[in-house]
């Protein structure tokens, strides 16, 4: 996990690499994949100009892979963590186990140490720092 830990609480952004046919599928099959494309980046420039410099919270993402969180670091400064404890059988099952995986890396003792988290999702540009 890359965090440069400068504030007690934290900001976690579930975020996924914007590529053509392979975000916001759902979306995809009412429009088009570069509509879906298009929304999903826009989204997300959106948020993080919307968030990025509080004074209140660190903001980190958490992808899938590792060369997600580096294309994410190359393209918005921004540092992570990638998600890899994905347990279960249903979908309620694995978003649980994330959740309790990044709640136990960012809040344990050993780690990092916040005092507070929120997790969001990278497609709410409507947000804001408030």
């Amino acid at each position: 996990m890359r965090i440069n830990k400068n504030k007690e609480n934290l900001v976690v952004i579930f975020a996924k690499k914007p590529e053509l046919g392979k975000v916001k599928t759902r979306i995809a099959r009412e429009t088009s994949d570069e509509f879906a494309y298009k929304f999903a980046k826009i989204c997300l420039i959106e948020l993080l100009n919307k968030i990025r410099n509080s004074n209140y919270y660190d903001l980190v993402v958490a992808v899938d892979t590792q060369s997600d969180l580096i294309w994410f670091q190359k393209n918005f400064s921004i540092e992570g963590m990638v998600v890899k404890n994905r347990k279960g059988k249903t979908h309620q099952e694995i978003i649980s186990s994330v959740f309790e995986d990044i709640f136990s890396r960012v809040l344990d003792r050993n780690e990092c140490n916040y005092k507070k988290c929120l997790l969001i999702p990278m497609d709410i540009p409507f947000i804001t720092e408030e």
